[in-house]
């Protein structure tokens, strides 16, 4: 009895794009190439939103995939497989008289959905000052093509929360230092635990502004500076922020920033800020860290992500 092709991919493909397979079989969207067909290996057309090719060739211990579209290009071969893929390997058993797995067997043998889609990833970019954290925290893994074993860190830096207690620039710093820590462990990794050190960073500056109503005015400015420099300074050399996790804090710095602006709008501290925040940029080749910025480079990030 001939090897089902369709019931080798299952436990290798998301529920969700083996239905989106199935739909291009039942549309009658996919055809095989009879001039490059055997018993092991078959080559298909799928007629999406373009004409891909897939080939399939079926091994001992298992089957090699290939396919054209850009979920699959250049991507490991152990990647999940696509929805093209999946359907020609449904239309090719079913030219051989083999049934396509029942829905109980798709329930039961495909890979449970990612924490996070791709419209998921492009979602935290569109309000980043309202982005879940968890997602953000995550982020990376699900934007590589292969994910790589490292360090898991803590959600946030140890610092009080209790919003009736004035905040001291002190213990800031005691949390910065903290997160400092965190990438001298054995399996920090710049790309895959900047999520992690963004959403903590997050989390720190979620802290400050439920504390800054107890602080005083000079303090919670100087506060704000020092996090400013500590992005520009530390943060950013700390993470590989390619996936763009690096936006999270300073949109949040910015909240807090007008919010104290429109409180304490002559408060003389704002001179110090300033000098502060000017060293800071220039020393990392940056200008500012005005909205603008920020605004285009989301504007980037979601362009390129549709």
């Amino acid at each position: 009895m001939p090897k089902s092709a369709a019931e080798i991919l299952l436990p290798r493909t998301y529920k969700e794009i083996w239905k989106r397979g199935e739909e291009y079989v039942d549309k009658g969207k996919v055809e095989t190439d009879k001039k490059f067909a055997a018993e092991d290996k078959v080559k298909a057309y799928v007629h999406g939103k373009e004409k891909y090719t897939v080939v399939l060739q079926l091994t001992k211990t298992g089957v090699i995939k290939q396919c054209d579209c850009a979920y699959s290009l250049g991507g490991p071969l152990s990647r999940p497989a696509c929805k093209h893929m999946v359907a020609a390997a449904i239309y090719w058993d079913e030219a051989r008289r083999i049934n396509r797995p029942s829905k109980k067997d798709i329930s039961s043998h495909t890979i449970a959905p990612a924490p996070i889609s791709r419209q998921g990833i492009i979602n935290l970019f569109k309000n980043p000052l309202k982005a879940d954290l968890d997602k953000v925290r995550i982020v990376s893994e699900y934007s590589a093509w292969s994910p790589q074993p490292h360090a898991r860190l803590p959600n946030s830096p140890k610092i009080n929360s209790d919003s009736r207690k004035p905040l001291k620039i002190i213990e800031v710093k005691k949390a910065m230092l903290e997160m400092e820590k965190w990438t001298r462990r054995s399996l920090y990794d710049q790309y895959f635990c900047a999520g992690e050190m963004s959403a903590a960073f997050c989390e720190l500056l979620d802290t400050i502004k439920k504390r800054m109503d107890r602080t005083e005015p000079r303090e919670i400015i100087l506060i704000m500076a020092l996090c400013v420099a500590w992005f520009y300074g530390k943060f950013n050399r700390l993470i590989d922020g390619i996936e763009g996790v690096w936006i999270f804090p300073p949109v949040r710095i910015g909240s807090i920033v007008s919010i104290l602006l429109k409180r304490y709008p002559r408060q003389p501290a704002w001179k110090e800020f300033r000098a502060v925040v000017r060293i800071a940029g220039e020393r990392a080749g940056q200008k500012n860290l005005g909205a603008k910025a920020i605004a285009d480079w989301v504007k980037e990030r979601l362009k390129i992500n549709h």
